[in-house]
């Protein structure tokens, strides 16, 4: 929840407009209903403690992925940031198109059972008008979210790899990995 409400509050500051005091619903003045905030990867265990990746859709024109690795007995939090070229802002808006004004249950199917992956996204509610959180078993999203799925997964790689923009979606691509403590 931390970091939804953290994501929140870099949106708000960064898209202009003030949420309410929970941090999860904003004013009328409202200028990124339906934006993507982030997106998440679930892969059940890792030996670093859960398999998670989050693609941070938070600033502008940017994106940023973070996920953990284990090199021998040492933990590495990842992190890289690319540019989105217009291909990239192309697919986030036609992604968010779809969207529209989609209210999403909180989960669909079952996210992570049969040893598969899951994957949840957050959002400012175009008619909520709230930070809404919904998750699917990977590969099987509700249907006006299969455009983002998409996106994602194509960043989620390029972005994993640095190794350029075999999709067209960023540039700029940098990478660093810090141990834990």
């Amino acid at each position: 929840m931390y970091r939804f409400a953290l994501l929140a509050t870099l949106a708000a500051a960064l898209w202009g407009c003030e949420p309410t005091d929970d941090l999860q619903t904003c004013d009328a003045n409202c200028s990124y209903e339906g934006r993507v905030v982030s997106v998440e990867f679930f892969g059940g265990l890792c030996a670093s403690g859960p398999c998670t990746t989050t693609l941070d859709f938070s600033t502008p024109d940017a994106v940023e992925l973070t996920w953990a690795t284990v090199d021998g007995e040492d933990v590495l939090d990842h992190v890289a940031t690319a540019d989105v070229t217009e291909a990239g802002l192309t697919a986030l808006d036609e992604a968010e198109a779809q969207i529209g004004d989609t209210t999403f249950d909180e989960t669909y199917g079952c996210p992570g059972c049969d040893d598969g992956s899951a994957m949840a996204l957050s959002l400012w509610g175009a008619v909520t008008r709230d930070l809404q959180h919904t998750q699917w078993q990977t590969g099987s999203p509700p249907s006006a979210a299969e455009k983002i799925e998409a996106l994602a997964l194509a960043l989620r790689t390029e972005l994993t790899d640095c190794a350029g923009a075999t999709t067209g979606y960023t540039e700029s691509c940098s990478q660093e990995a810090t141990a834990r403590e």
